[in-house]
């Protein structure tokens, strides 16, 4: 899982090694994955959906892919909270941390005017190595 989360970080598509052949290896392995994994496939399954490739993990793993995703905790930053804190200070209407239907979560969700909603996402030092996004960062973004 490891691997293909990794060419997913990288956007490196590969039919030849991501094809019918490997879902039905993930799906014969299932319960050899740890939270983790799993979350990486849920991962890399989001990616295959943006490629429109048509490689869909079968449906028992996709949900449990997706639970152990959604079910990871969270934290929230000093950088987070000081900008939510100035958000709502301005007088702005939001909710913090919404869960969207991919299964990432959003820092905040700013209320506009005309019924529109505006995604706020506060990435600080800990999103990046070097300068440059981690690979939780890029697939995210």
């Amino acid at each position: 899982t490891n691997i293909a989360w990794a060419y997913s970080v990288a956007n490196l598509p590969r039919q030849d090694l991501f094809n019918k052949g490997y879902v039905s290896a993930l799906a014969s392995n299932e319960k050899v994955f740890s939270g983790e994994q799993l979350a990486q496939l849920h991962q890399w399954q989001l990616w295959q959906q943006e490629l429109e490739s048509g490689i869909e993990l079968q449906g028992p793993l996709q949900a449990k892919c997706r639970n152990a995703f959604t079910s990871r905790g969270y934290s929230e930053s000093k950088l987070q909270n000081d900008v939510v804190g100035e958000l709502k200070a301005a007088g702005l209407d939001l909710d913090e941390e919404v869960l969207l239907g991919s299964g990432y979560r959003i820092d905040a969700l700013v209320k506009v005017g005309d019924g529109r909603r505006v995604a706020v996402e506060v990435d600080g030092p800990s999103h990046f190595i070097d300068r440059r996004p981690t690979g939780s960062t890029i697939l995210k973004h």
